[in-house]
C-alpha cells in the first residue's frame, strides 16, 4: 500500500529550478524516483500498487511535479544510478553490511530535499502531518540547496537512515508491520516543539532529514556518513519514536484497505488466482506470514 500525496503535478515549468535557481524550463520529475516504485511494484503479486488517498485506483508510480531543471535532473539521475544496486542487494540480502559511498550520501539527501521542496511550494494542499507553516524550514531548506549544489556535508542538518531485516518478534509491535515496512512507501514532515525533520519511508527503510539542529544520542547511530562508510545492522534498535511512527501510519493504511470496493477486491483475487505460485513465492506472502508468525507469538 503505497501512502504518498496524489500524483498531481501543479507547479508552473516555467519558474526557475527549485535548487540552482535558473535553468529550465523545469521537467516532470519524480518526488520518489521511479525505480523505488518499479521495485515495489513488481514485487506485490498484483504488479500494482495502491494510494491511501484513493485505495480504489491502481497505480504503477508516484507523484511528480516541476521541480528541477534539466541540468539538476541529471544530477539527481547519477545519484539514484548510483544508489539503485545498493537498494536492491540490500533488499534480497537484508542482513548483509552495506558499503555506500558519497553519492549514495547525497541521494538521500536529495529525496528529503525534494520532499521538502514540494511540501514547501504546496502548502496549501495541508497532505502533510506538519501542516502548512514552513518558516521554521527555511535555513534547512537553504543548507540542503547548498550541500546538493556543491556536493558537500549538509552540516547541522543531518541526514539519518535506518535498514530493516526481517521483524521475527518482539512486545509491542504494531499488527502488519513487516507488511508496512518492507512493501509502502511514504513520506511526511513532522514536528514538535523541539524539532521537526522530513522522512522518506521506501520499502526496507527510512531516511530522515533533520530540519532544525538536533542532535541527540536517539538519532546518532543512524547518521550517514558522506564520505561513505559501513552500514551494520548489528546492534541497531528501533527508536521509540519510529515504532510509533510505524503505529500510525499502518492505522493509516489498514483504513485505506477497508475502503476497497468490492470491485477492486475482486481483481486482486483474480491476480492471484492468475498465478498463484507466483503469489506463494512473492515477498509479500513472506511479509504476511512474518506477520501471522509476531501475532500468535512464534
Amino acid at each position: 500500500m503505497s501512502l504518498q500525496i496524489p500524483g498531481i503535478s501543479l507547479l508552473d515549468p516555467n519558474l526557475p529550478c527549485a535548487l540552482c535557481g535558473d535553468g529550465g524550463p523545469r521537467r516532470l520529475s519524480h518526488i520518489i524516483p521511479a525505480f523505488i516504485f518499479k521495485h515495489s511494484s513488481v514485487r506485490a503479486p498484483t504488479g500494482f500498487l495502491r494510494s491511501t488517498f484513493n485505495p480504489n485506483q491502481r497505480v504503477q508510480d508516484g507523484p511528480k511535479d516541476y521541480i528541477l531543471c534539466g541540468a539538476c535532473e541529471q544530477k539527481f539521475g547519477r545519484y539514484e544510478r548510483s544508489f539503485a544496486p545498493i537498494y536492491k542487494h540490500f533488499y534480497e540480502h537484508r542482513s548483509e553490511p552495506i558499503r555506500y559511498r558519497k553519492l549514495d550520501a547525497l541521494f538521500c539527501l536529495s529525496l528529503v530535499w525534494r520532499v521538502l521542496s514540494n511540501a514547501r511550494s504546496h502548502p496549501e494542499l495541508n497532505h502533510l502531518t506538519f501542516g502548512n507553516d514552513y518558516s521554521r524550514t527555511d535555513s534547512a531548506f537553504e543548507a540542503w540547496s547548498n550541500a546538493l549544489l556543491q556536493e558537500n556535508n549538509p552540516g547541522k542538518f543531518r541526514i539519518y537512515w535506518l535498514f530493516f531485516d526481517d521483524i521475527v518478534g518482539g512486545s509491542g509491535l504494531p499488527e502488519g508491520i513487516n507488511r508496512y515496512i518492507f512493501h509502502a512507501t511514504d513520506f511526511d514532515l513532522l514536528a514538535n516543539s523541539s524539532e521537526s525533520f522530513v522522512y522518506v519511508h521506501i520499502p526496507g527503510m527510512f531516511i530522515f532529514g533533520m530540519t532544525e539542529d538536533h542532535n541527540s544520542a536517539e538519532w546518532r547511530d543512524m547518521r550517514i556518513c558522506f564520505n561513505g562508510s559501513t552500514y551494520s545492522h548489528r546492534d541497531r534498535n528501533m527508536p521509540g519514536f519510529i515504532r510509533t511512527l510505524i503505529s500510525e501510519k499502518i492505522a493509516a493504511s489498514n483504513l485505506a484497505k477497508s475502503q476497497i470496493n468490492e470491485r477492486q477486491q475482486r481483481k486482486i483475487a483474480e491476480a492471484a488466482l492468475r498465478d498463484p505460485e507466483a503469489l506463494i513465492k512473492s515477498p509479500l506472502t513472506k511479509a504476511y506470514l512474518s506477520d501471522k508468525n509476531i501475532e500468535e507469538g512464534n
